[in-house]
């Protein structure tokens, strides 16, 4: 959604192709105000299924209808096997984000990690350019085989509106005074490690018995995880909140919990900044680029879950550092703006030779931030 606000502020028009089986109404509302951008619903599954042929035969229906079109901008792995074949039919440049390699994840077999890495490279060879959000993210993508020359660093920005107004957690969960708020926002899929959180909670509150966590999102692993919850004797210790608008959140939170197993550079850790929220994180890729080890949060080794709690309960128990990583959190979060965002994506856009200012990005839905397809401009 900020990439297609700011491109479409630039002048340009975006078209934003997305899932309806995923996307968000509210973001679609904001999206729906703007004249130059054109929203198109076409069904997509996050997972491989039989139905991305009619997916992809659907899009490029819709692109020789409204295009010609100068980029087909892709998010994710599936939003970015569209763009790539897509780009093969035109002359449009074929721009893809993946927003964390499905092959950082230790989670694949060994024959699951040859396959993506091997079309990963293939797909990466095709692309005019593949936009990388953190350093760690563009060293991965070379050992895949992508030519450096196809490879660009462009690391994620927000809004800073939407924060506003704030939703106090603390009254809604009933929670004293003297207890602190961790708050962690994902979907509840393996890759956010929040079985990890669950466990490093049960030893946390072992030893500092006034820590409550409060869990934003959704997904296939919610039943489960509440299972967990439950057996490890947490019921009253942690509130499952569900897919809400977590933005107007984070000034409720104390910390913020970030027990991933592979990012990118994730939208939620630099929203945690710009409200000062300090963020205990697992050492996943892109979190050296923004997190500096007890300045402006604090960094765990991943799956963990023994030294998570630790550093939670060092924190929990002194308010003069959690002071001291709140202002540096928010003195870095400067750095992370969507104006300085979608003038790098733009600057490399106008990198290659188009007939007109014409862009289009397809995401499958699954994160709607980014979900954008520019398109014509004026």
């Amino acid at each position: 959604m900020d990439i297609a606000l700011g491109m479409s502020a630039r002048g340009h028009t975006v078209h934003v192709v997305y899932s309806p089986l995923r996307a968000d109404p509210a973001l679609l509302a904001e999206l729906a105000v703007d004249a130059r951008v054109v929203t198109s619903a076409i069904p997509m599954r996050r997972e491989p299924h039989p139905s991305d042929a009619l997916a992809l035969a659907r899009i490029a229906a819709y692109l020789s209808k409204n295009g010609p079109f100068d980029i087909l901008h892709g998010h994710s792995s599936k939003g970015g096997l569209y763009a790539r074949l897509l780009g093969l039919l035109g002359t449009a440049a074929s721009i893809y984000t993946p927003h964390a390699f499905m092959t950082l994840s230790p989670g694949l077999s060994a024959a699951e990690s040859r396959l993506y890495r091997t079309v990963e490279g293939v797909l990466g060879g095709m692309s005019s350019k593949v936009v990388c959000t953190s350093t760690q993210e563009k060293e991965h993508a070379q050992t895949l085989g992508i030519p450096a020359r196809k490879l660009a660093v462009i690391r994620n920005g927000i809004d800073a509106k939407g924060f506003e107004p704030a939703t106090d957690l603390r009254a809604e969960l009933g929670l004293a005074p003297e207890k602190l708020l961790v708050g962690f926002v994902g979907r509840l899929e393996y890759q956010k490690g929040v079985d990890v959180l669950l466990r490093a909670a049960r030893m946390a509150l072992d030893s500092y018995p006034a820590l409550h966590f409060a869990i934003i999102g959704s997904g296939s692993l919610e039943d489960d995880l509440k299972s967990r919850a439950f057996l490890m004797g947490l019921k009253d210790n942690v509130s499952w909140l569900g897919g809400r608008k977590a933005r107007a959140c984070f000034q409720s939170f104390d910390l913020l919990a970030m027990p991933s197993r592979y990012e990118g550079m994730p939208y939620t850790l630099l929203e945690a900044l710009h409200c000062g929220v300090p963020v205990v994180c697992s050492d996943f890729g892109g979190v050296s680029d923004t997190i500096r080890d007890r300045v402006n949060g604090m960094i765990f080794p991943m799956e963990d879950a023994a030294t998570f709690a630790t550093r939670l309960v060092e924190l929990a128990k002194d308010p003069a550092l959690r002071a001291g990583l709140s202002a540096s959190a928010s003195n870095m979060s400067r750095h992370f703006t969507v104006e300085r965002m979608c003038a790098e994506l733009e600057a490399l856009y106008y990198g290659r030779p188009v007939r007109k200012a014409r862009i289009t990005v397809v995401r499958d839905g699954s994160h709607p931030q980014a979900s954008a397809v520019p398109a014509a401009g004026d």
